[in-house]
C-alpha cells in the first residue's frame, strides 16, 4: 500500500496538507457516509495511511529539533498521540452505533476517535460503556479514555473515575488526577483524601514531614532546601499540589520532579530553577 497514493497527496505534502486530504477521505469513505460513497475496506485504508505518514513526518520533525541547537526554550515537544480529529461523520453517529463500531474495529486510531465522539455525547449508555472500556485496554487507549473524559467535563463519571489514581501504572494514576482536576479544581481536596484512605499506615510517615514543610516555610524560621518547599514557596504549586505530587512520587518511586511536570503542576523552567536554588 502506498499511503500518499491512498490519500491522494504527493510525498512532498505537509502535514497540514495530509489532515486535510484525510478530513475529506473520511467524510468519503466513511461507512456511515452521507455521499453513499461508503467503502469499510477503502476507508481502513485512509487510516492507516494517514497514520503512517503523520507518525514519519512528526518523527523527523522531532529528529530535527533534537540535533538542532537546544536550550530550556526549545526543548522538544512530548509526543500528541493524544489528539485526535473528530470528524464530522462521526461525531453525529448515535451512542449504539458507536459502540458497535468500537467492537468491530482492532484499528487504534480509529478507536480514539470513536471514543472522542462518545465522550462528547454526555449520556449514561456512553459514560458506562468508556467506563467498562477502561478494565479491557492497552495502556495508552486507557491513558486516551481517561483524559478524553476530563477534556469533557464527565462529572458524571467522576465518583467511579476516582479508583484509577491507584492505578498500578503511573501514566493512568496521573491522567486521572488531571481529569479529575479539570472536571473540578476542588477535586484535589477529594482526591487526596482518596489517597490517604487507601492506606494510612502507608501514607502517615509520609503526610508528617509535609506538614513540617508547610509549617516552617509559614512561620518563615529558615528557607526551605527541598524541592518541594522552594516550589512552594515561589508560589510555582500550591499546597494540595505537593501533598498530591509526594503522595504519588513516594507510591511509584519517580523524582518529584518529574511527577510535578507529569501532573502539569510546573514547567521544567520552574523546576530547573528550583534545584539551583537547592544547590546554592
Amino acid at each position: 500500500m502506498n499511503p500518499y497514493s491512498e490519500l491522494g497527496v504527493s510525498s512532498a505534502a505537509s502535514l497540514e496538507e495530509l489532515k486535510k486530504a484525510y478530513r475529506r477521505a473520511v467524510l468519503k469513505y466513511h461507512p456511515d457516509s452521507a455521499s453513499g460513497l461508503g467503502n469499510p475496506e477503502k476507508f481502513n485504508k485512509v487510516v492507516q495511511a494517514y497514520e503512517t505518514l503523520k507518525r514519519q513526518k512528526e518523527k523527523k520533525f522531532h529528529t530535527r529539533r533534537q540535533n538542532g541547537p537546544s536550550s530550556p526554550g526549545h526543548a522538544a515537544k512530548e509526543s500528541n498521540y493524544f489528539h485526535v480529529e473528530l470528524d464530522e461523520v462521526t461525531a453525529q453517529m448515535p451512542v449504539d452505533q458507536l459502540i458497535r463500531f468500537l467492537d468491530n474495529t482492532d484499528n487504534p486510531h480509529v478507536r480514539m476517535i470513536a471514543i472522542k465522539a462518545l465522550a462528547m455525547k454526555k449520556n449514561a449508555l456512553a459514560n458506562s460503556y468508556l467506563l467498562n472500556l477502561l478494565h479491557h485496554n492497552d495502556l495508552e487507549t486507557k491513558c486516551h479514555i481517561i483524559r478524553i473524559m476530563g477534556e469533557y467535563k464527565l462529572h458524571q463519571v467522576g465518583s467511579a473515575l476516582f479508583s484509577w489514581i491507584a492505578a498500578k501504572e503511573p501514566e493512568v494514576a496521573f491522567e486521572t488526577v488531571k481529569s479529575l482536576e479539570l472536571m473540578n479544581p476542588a477535586n484535589r481536596i477529594q482526591i487526596i483524601k482518596y489517597l490517604k484512605d487507601m492506606d494510612a499506615s502507608f501514607w502517615s510517615p509520609i503526610l508528617s514531614p509535609i506538614r513540617r514543610i508547610y509549617q516552617r516555610i509559614e512561620l518563615g524560621r529558615r528557607q526551605m532546601k527541598a524541592l518541594g518547599g522552594i516550589l512552594l514557596k515561589n508560589e510555582n504549586i500550591s499546597s494540595e499540589q505537593l501533598i498530591i505530587a509526594l503522595m504519588l512520587q513516594k507510591k511509584h518511586q519517580l523524582l518529584l520532579g518529574a511527577v510535578l511536570t507529569k501532573l502539569g503542576y510546573t514547567s521544567r523552567a520552574e523546576i530547573q530553577h528550583a534545584l539551583l536554588i537547592q544547590k546554592g
